[in-house]
């Protein structure tokens, strides 16, 4: 796997020109476009938008444990890519990310729905108790379950998968018990992370179970016939016992294959940024809207 990834990696290599007349593709046509063995991406004057990878559940509980994920249960690599890409999205796009949308239409009311639909859904901050928490999480694997059927919807599939994390990252108590409960849509998480006690903080005991949870989750979501499950078994080992550096868990893809980073992982996501036109906000809508509730 490492060596396909390898491959793509190398030829990634687009002049700064050449982005700049495809900067409007399509998701999916970028995705192809980035994922192409054929092209090539000069990468020096672009910076991915969080500076560092491996920022707490960011990073490496959304577009690395996806990029883990879909690796392990065979999708094609350019799918991998793009899944794992849209994982990350919603934290990546100040459209679409919590506290920026939280804070932008605070007070405006007319806007509350879609404030509270970006917070509330995509994020999976709704406020309900374990019952609540419990239904959420199925009906996002009951949403990604159809839309993971057509590649062409690897974006609105990568979506789903970041609220999916997020509706194990987002709550407070312990992970399956009755006083587990999600974070609400108008201040999120905001408390417990000032007290130093973040959710997303992959490495804190409460928040590793929760994870374990959600990979398991997705990796039933995402399995296929020609999945393996002992390897799937070994994984969950590997992530159960990895040892992580301050709040900084680092790129999970990587250090499971043995590997210092996922060049072909950053170098698309540049690709990305540089040649697909963003999501509209009525196509995050839809994604919102996929979501039974």
């Amino acid at each position: 796997m490492r060596s396909k990834l390898w491959l793509i990696a190398s030829a990634l290599v687009v002049s700064a020109s050449t982005s700049a007349e495809a900067s409007t593709m399509e998701p999916f046509e970028a995705s192809e476009y980035c994922s192409a063995s054929n092209v090539q991406v000069s990468t020096s004057s672009i910076a991915y938008s969080r500076g560092e990878y491996g920022i707490r559940w960011n990073l490496d509980g959304h577009i690395y444990t996806t990029l883990l994920i879909a690796d392990l249960t065979n999708y094609d690599v350019s799918r991998q890519l793009a899944l794992a890409y849209y994982s990350q999205y919603p934290d990546e796009n100040a459209d679409y990310e919590a506290t920026p949308v939280a804070i932008k239409y605070l007070l405006i009311p007319w806007h509350w729905r879609w404030r509270n639909d970006v917070t509330g859904v995509l994020h999976s901050l709704h406020g309900g108790d374990n019952t609540a928490v419990a239904e959420r999480r199925d009906a996002i694997s009951k949403a990604l379950s159809t839309s993971i059927k057509n590649p062409k919807q690897d974006w609105l599939s990568g979506l789903l998968i970041h609220a999916l994390g997020d509706a194990y990252a987002h709550t407070a108590n312990a992970y399956g018990s009755i006083t587990e409960n999600a974070y609400g849509p108008w201040i999120g998480h905001a408390i417990p992370s000032l007290l130093h006690r973040n959710p997303d903080a992959i490495r804190r005991p409460l928040a590793r179970k929760k994870y374990l949870g959600y990979v398991t989750n997705l990796y039933d979501v995402l399995r296929q016939d020609s999945s393996s499950d002992t390897e799937f078994a070994k994984i969950l080992d590997f992530l159960a016992g990895f040892e992580c550096k301050s709040d900084n868990c680092g790129n999970f893809h990587a250090a499971y294959n043995d590997s210092q980073s996922d060049d072909a992982m950053e170098d698309f996501s540049k690709c990305m940024e540089l040649n697909s036109r963003d999501l509209k906000r009525d196509e995050v809508q839809s994604a919102i809207d996929s979501i039974p509730r």
